[in-house]
């Protein structure tokens, strides 16, 4: 290596990992992360994935590579594709689309470096070995490689929309999600991982639309496989560590989330994983009060609220399980009015 290309990797890499340590006091879309990922485009390539491009003209999108051309008959866990992807939106800097050679979509994203490796590296190792992967519980966005660069540790996973941008039609199809997420929360708890952050952009769905005139308007299919993402705000503690043992977090932000107003910011990370949770489910099935009144009063369990003891994942889910067994086919054949509680019913 010559020493002008040397000292072109250091300066690059010195970038990327003040970069990473300092993500979120810097503007999402900025010169330094063009460059990095651009300089870094002919290396993924040479691993098999061929990185979207900017678009200078239409900040923050990233444009489709040239090659290789879409595959619309993607299976899991790839999204299935409804119809053509034309561009990328520029969420974060820390991520980047691509796609393989077979022309399925991704998502490249800097978790880690090499030197001191971050919860969400170590969330995501734990999730994505072979045991925990056949557990059908395992409701966590697959990782389909990790790969290395220099000191950069980069997660590379299929790309999969929003799990909101979908329009729920009834309580059914509601109920699909609600039992994947409290599943998945209870396997990650099994794990001793904290997500810390369950929002609705933290959710998933394993459909791509596309350039859909109403883009999140469109039907739900049973088959939809629903996922967490994210664990960049994760705590991850030794496997033989009791729940309730676990560190307390200080940096919770629970007062920003509506029903858990005055909680503040410290909390166990499994505790609030559940008023996270709960806090999401009230948004989305808050609006039936008179159809799903069991479903409401574990949402408000789950949230703590009227002083009650906050079950744990594990109690969520069963009792989530007893509800549903319950529930009607009349009540599961209600249809949603809204797609989310407006806070006044």
């Amino acid at each position: 290596m010559s020493a002008k290309l040397a000292f072109t990797c250091c300066a690059l890499l010195g970038t990327c990992a003040y970069a990473y340590q300092h993500v979120r006091i810097i503007p999402m879309a900025t010169l330094h992360e063009t460059l990095l990922w651009t300089f870094l485009a002919p290396f993924f390539a040479s691993q098999g994935y061929f990185l979207y491009v900017r678009n200078l003209e239409n900040d923050p999108t990233l444009d489709t590579p040239s090659w290789p051309p879409p595959s619309l008959s993607q299976e899991y866990p790839y999204a299935r594709v409804l119809c053509t992807v034309s561009h990328f939106g520029f969420p974060d800097m820390r991520l980047w689309g691509a796609r393989d050679r077979l022309g399925r979509e991704l998502v490249l994203k800097l978790i880690s470096t090499t030197s001191s490796p971050t919860p969400e590296l170590l969330a995501l190792q734990r999730l994505n070995t072979p045991a925990a992967r056949s557990d059908p519980r395992n409701h966590t966005i697959p990782v389909l490689d990790f790969v290395t660069w220099g000191c950069l540790v980069f997660a590379v996973m299929p790309r999969w929309i929003c799990a909101f941008n979908i329009r729920f039609r009834t309580l059914e199809d509601s109920i699909v999600l609600w039992e994947q997420l409290l599943e998945a929360l209870e396997f990650c708890h099994e794990q001793r991982i904290a997500h810390c952050n369950i929002l609705d952009q933290n959710t998933l769905v394993n459909v791509l639309p596309g350039d859909v005139v109403d883009f999140g308007i469109f039907d739900l299919n049973k088959d939809c496989v629903f996922a967490f993402i994210d664990y960049g705000f994760a705590s991850v503690v030794p496997l033989n560590m009791a729940l309730e043992d676990a560190p307390l977090r200080h940096n919770l932000r629970l007062d920003f989330r509506r029903g858990l107003q005055g909680r503040g910011s410290t909390c166990n990370p499994f505790e609030a994983d559940v008023l996270f949770l709960g806090a999401l489910m009230q948004r989305h099935i808050r609006m039936v009060p008179d159809v799903f009144p069991e479903g409401i009063q574990l949402v408000e369990r789950m949230m703590g609220l009227h002083g009650a003891r906050v079950p744990s994942a594990s109690e969520a889910l069963r009792d989530f399980r007893t509800i549903k067994g319950k529930l009607s086919r009349a009540t599961l054949n209600h249809e949603f009015v809204s797609q989310r509680w407006d806070g006044r019913t």
